[in-house]
């Protein structure tokens, strides 16, 4: 019965493992995304074309700004924060499954030894009566 529960438990562990691991795919790639525009909005001053063609400022200013405002409100320092937080915390719940199922796993293999280690001691006692 124990073996039982042991090995369900390890299921449990498992499948949270699995949900854990889509979650903190997710979690990466919306935190390097996040990083892959910031670094983009950085780049896209370049002084050095504003230097050269100065007629171009207001033609790009006048292309872009809704674009460069809805971009910089969705990529503030804040919210790359939270999505490092966020990444960080599902790290923590996978590293924390992972050593729930190497627990389950070991004990299921403890039990399975002192069962075989038990039913040694019944042969014995059997071959003896």
């Amino acid at each position: 019965m124990k073996s039982i529960s042991i090995n369900d438990s390890r299921i449990e562990c498992l499948q949270e493992q699995e949900k854990l691991i889509a979650l903190e795919q997710s979690a990466r790639q919306k935190l390097s995304e996040l990083l892959a525009l910031m670094e983009f909005e950085k780049a896209k001053y370049d002084i050095a074309i504003s230097t050269a063609c100065p007629g171009l400022d207001y033609i790009v200013v006048e292309t872009t700004t809704i674009r460069t405002s809805i971009l910089a409100a969705s990529v503030s320092p804040k919210a790359v924060s939270n999505a490092e937080k966020e990444l960080s915390t599902l790290v923590e719940s996978l590293d924390n499954v992972r050593q729930k199922v190497t627990n389950a796993v070991k004990c299921y293999q403890t039990s399975e030894k002192a069962v075989s280690d038990l039913e040694m001691e019944l042969a014995k006692c059997l071959k003896e009566v």
